[in-house]
């Protein structure tokens, strides 16, 4: 076979590729800013913003509609129990649908009396709650009537902000930070909820203001919140909370279970981490892409993110979990080579171990510079695999390298765009 023959091979080869792009940008039919969104499941989701801006989907973004809250003001909150029954919320008002969105219906306007900030449900229940400061209020009938179950004590005389995050049919922790107006130095509180009682506030943690958000990583009991630019972090479902120092500039993170979460940080970096946030490890950076300000991962392999002017993506090519593949025992350490290859826009990396071990993967350009960890921490003994997906890095040649105690090995890989 002569050289021009093997180029045409290959060029064929190459071009059955999948070339899609990681990131798919889809259309929300609306400029206006994006701020918040949740899915109720990998299909169905809605996101909102600014100026009552608020779209659905039910296909997975493949199209976006827009839903006429008939309201102008920012919408900051937006929760869905079912198919059919659904909340948003503004600093004043409180609408509710019970048709999917085709109708929302204000159920609550305070009037300017007090400031809503964040609602949420018991799993599975008609038992939810309503937040604002100084203020908490409970229904028991999915929304049709509130009763207030907790004001701030008089000699505070200030405020306390709550974020909260339901765990299970249970349990749902809030953390919360108050704002005195006559105390130079008011303390944040802390606390639970569980469905046979009211509020109970479990303790201080330190002086500051409004909570930012609280993220649970799913049942680990794990969770991160932000309150007064301060990092906090539980280990025993929200009963006690420390200070937490992130090696970076941290993002709001979005836990699919236990362990695997995906985080946005400022100027659309995303990370990923495999072990309850304890570690966060670089997946890519949208650079071209509009500001973004909230995600959620739908499934071990969907995120979908909202930000500025409408803009809405979606990558449902993320698979970093390494997955074993095999019980048996192997006799020795190594690397395969990655499949397919060349490839575009993912591919499967494959190691054994003959004995549990620490393991770093890592991706490398020709140059020797670190794109990318694909995978840090101790594995059982066994035949492993991971994905890697290329998302922004250009056509080339890369390097990845698997390093299990003492034992180390390199091999190439090509990318072609």
């Amino acid at each position: 076979m002569n050289k021009n023959s093997i180029l045409a091979i290959i060029f064929l080869i190459l071009s059955a590729l999948n070339t899609h792009a990681q990131w798919v940008r889809q259309n929300s039919n609306t400029n206006n800013n994006l701020t918040k969104v949740t899915f109720l499941n990998v299909n169905t989701g809605i996101a909102v913003g600014e100026n009552g801006t608020a779209v659905k989907t039910t296909n997975g973004g493949a199209t976006w509609h827009i839903m006429q809250t008939n309201v102008t003001e920012n919408i900051n909150e937006c929760l869905l129990l079912n198919a059919n029954t659904g909340f948003l919320l503004t600093y004043r008002k409180l609408l509710k649908t019970t048709n999917g969105g085709n109708n929302w219906n204000v159920i609550w306007d305070n009037g300017g009396d007090s400031t809503f900030y964040t609602i949420n449900f018991f799993k599975n229940s008609t038992t939810g709650f309503l937040f604002g400061p100084c203020l908490a209020f409970k229904t028991t009938n999915t929304g049709l009537t509130w009763n207030s179950i907790y004001t701030c004590p008089i000699q505070y005389g200030g405020k306390v902000s709550f974020q909260c995050s339901a765990l299970s049919n249970d349990t749902l922790i809030i953390l919360g930070g108050q704002i005195s107006v006559e105390h130079s130095n008011p303390a944040s509180c802390f606390g639970y909820i569980s469905p046979s009682s009211n509020l109970y506030i479990s303790g201080s943690y330190r002086s500051g203001s409004n909570v930012g958000w609280i993220r649970f990583a799913g049942n680990s009991g794990i969770g991160y919140g932000v309150e007064s630019g301060y990092y906090l972090t539980t280990t025993s479902y929200g009963i006690g909370w420390g200070e937490y120092t992130p090696p970076f500039l941290w993002g709001k993170p979005s836990f699919y279970n236990d362990t695997l979460g995906f985080n946005l940080q400022l100027y659309n970096v995303f990370r990923y981490s495999t072990n309850s946030g304890n570690t966060w490890l670089l997946y890519d950076t949208l650079k071209d892409t509009p500001l973004l300000f909230d995600l959620q991962m739908l499934n071990p392999n969907v995120v979908t993110s909202v930000g500025d002017s409408g803009t809405i993506v979606r990558n449902s090519n993320f698979i970093i979990s390494v997955t074993a593949i095999s019980t048996e025992i192997p006799d020795k350490f190594a690397l395969l080579q990655n499949y397919p290859n060349p490839f575009n826009p993912s591919t499967v990396i494959s190691f054994s171990l003959p004995r549990a071990s620490d393991v770093t993967i890592e991706v490398y350009t020709s140059l020797g510079t670190l794109i990318k960890t694909l995978a840090t921490g101790s594995y059982p003994a066994g035949n492993h695999s991971i994905r890697f997906n290329s998302g922004s890095l250009s056509s080339g040649v890369y390097f990845y390298k698997l390093r299990a105690g003492d034992f180390t090995q390199t091999k190439s890989m090509i990318l072609i765009k």
